[in-house]
């Protein structure tokens, strides 16, 4: 039978009488109050849902505290892009977090094997990246979608995976809990350029470079028609940064 995390049944218990209270609010008072209430715990919801730095629910890691720019790179492993990807970064001596899905390791595992073996990192990206619904998953949805990729990266690569990203960013109200119960931190970012959006490689970079300093948290996209360009021209800017810091 499926466990969970003690902290998982203690929050939904917090929104279920946070419901039962704003339930009696508008009846013993009345329901423009029982609104209020409402629109208050929306609020609260949207933040912490929709904004991937939010820090209100649980500890979000946007910056690295070394003197370096780390690169993440989402929703892999794609046979038509990883490889390019991996040869890129091994040009630059560059290493780099590789957010997978479980569901593309156990499709392609001798990829996910490879970012290891080149020395890079893999994270938790979820089981099967349910991009629209992850945000309203109750707390057995997501502990299956964490658990099951951590459990295909772990039986992959035979290293286990110590951070976590929601898809898209969007945490839920179950994910901290269920994510510390299996050892991973939550990493979100500070510079991305909506690869997955736009299809124009200048205007992607023209997102992210301007403002790239030391210590951001760069987020892009595998299996994207521009992967390779976006990830050549971020690497090209980073070399040129590091001249110049070096001078």
């Amino acid at each position: 039978m499926l466990q969970l995390p003690k902290e998982t049944h203690w929050r939904s218990l917090v929104w279920l009488l946070f419901a039962i209270l704003t339930t009696y609010v508008g009846f013993a008072y009345s329901w423009a109050a029982a609104l209020l209430c409402l629109w208050v715990s929306f609020v609260i919801s949207f933040t912490t849902v929709f904004f991937p730095r939010c820090q209100w629910l649980c500890p979000v890691h946007c910056r690295t505290h070394q003197k370096t720019i780390l690169i993440t790179i989402d929703d892999g492993p794609d046979p038509a892009t990883t490889p390019v990807l991996l040869d890129l970064l091994d040009q630059y001596k560059t290493k780099a977090i590789f957010f997978m899905i479980g569901e593309k390791v156990l499709a392609h595992p001798e990829l996910a094997r490879e970012v290891i073996r080149r020395g890079h990192e893999i994270g938790n990206h979820t089981q099967t990246h349910p991009r629209s619904t992850f945000w309203v998953a109750g707390p057995i949805r997501t502990h299956r979608e964490i658990l099951n990729c951590q459990s295909a990266v772990e039986m992959v690569t035979k290293t286990k995976p110590r951070w976590f990203r929601a898809p898209v960013g969007h945490r839920n109200f179950f994910t901290y809990s269920v994510a510390q119960s299996l050892g991973l931190q939550i990493m979100a970012w500070s510079q991305r350029g909506y690869d997955t959006v736009h299809k124009d490689t200048q205007q992607v970079l023209g997102r992210i470079l301007p403002n790239l300093s030391f210590g951001d948290i760069v987020l892009i996209h595998d299996s994207t028609p521009i992967a390779a360009e976006v990830l050549a021209g971020l690497l090209s800017h980073m070399k040129v940064l590091a001249k110049t810091v070096n001078k």
